[in-house]
């Protein structure tokens, strides 16, 4: 079993996924909108690979260029110190919360009220925190790794960016000025993640078992 689908792929080998969520959790929520405040987040660990200074930079420099922004992080970290470090030295602090390691109701909730996933990791398997996002109509905005193309439809369920803060806000303004892109994308995100629940991922392992 390998994460997503790929090209040239041999028999023996069969795309998979993984779940976080049931099928009852799913529920309506309110339309996102993005003329107030935007609020980004951060979920994993604070460490090299997950790259947790490029978040803080990206909500720093949109922050200057005069938008109403708001960044939550979950998650520690060898990083987190450093991180905690910049936000003092750079009086962030009102700007960006650090909240450490928390349950998954906690990530839930955050998820819900959050307009865009910032995600600049380095290596994944199956990401499960991009997953997470699209399920709660939080648009991701990820590095090109492992299988997040497929998982994000090459743009059209997200956006794929390079590890560069400037990069990383042009893509942002784009979905800032344009409501709509913004809102066929986290809708196209969330109707595909959402087939993905705990009750298909069992229902699917079984079948393979029993193939």
């Amino acid at each position: 079993m390998v994460y997503g689908s790929w090209k040239n792929q041999t028999k023996n080998i069969v795309p998979f996924f993984t779940a976080s969520y049931l099928e009852n959790e799913i529920i309506e929520l309110k339309q996102k909108k993005i003329n107030n405040e935007i609020n980004l987040i951060f979920v994993g660990s604070f460490s090299e690979g997950k790259q947790p200074l490029i978040s803080i930079m990206v909500a720093e420099e949109l922050y200057k260029r005069g938008y109403n922004i708001k960044l939550d992080m979950y998650g520690n970290g060898v990083e987190f110190n450093k991180a905690k470090e910049y936000l003092k030295a750079n009086k962030l602090n009102e700007l960006v919360q650090l909240h450490g390691n928390q349950s998954k109701d906690v990530i839930k909730e955050a998820f819900q009220k959050s307009h865009f996933l910032i995600f600049i990791s380095k290596s994944e398997g199956w990401p499960k925190v991009v997953a997470e996002a699209m399920f709660w109509s939080c648009l991701p905005i990820s590095t090109e790794v492992s299988c997040v193309p497929f998982m994000l439809d090459h743009g059209k369920r997200g956006a794929l960016v390079k590890s560069n803060v400037f990069e990383i806000i042009k893509v942002l303004e784009t979905y800032i000025k344009d409501t709509d892109k913004f809102k066929s994308t986290i809708e196209n995100a969330k109707n595909w993640s959402q087939q993905y629940t705990l009750e298909k991922f069992s229902k699917e392992i079984k079948k393979i078992i029993h193939d």
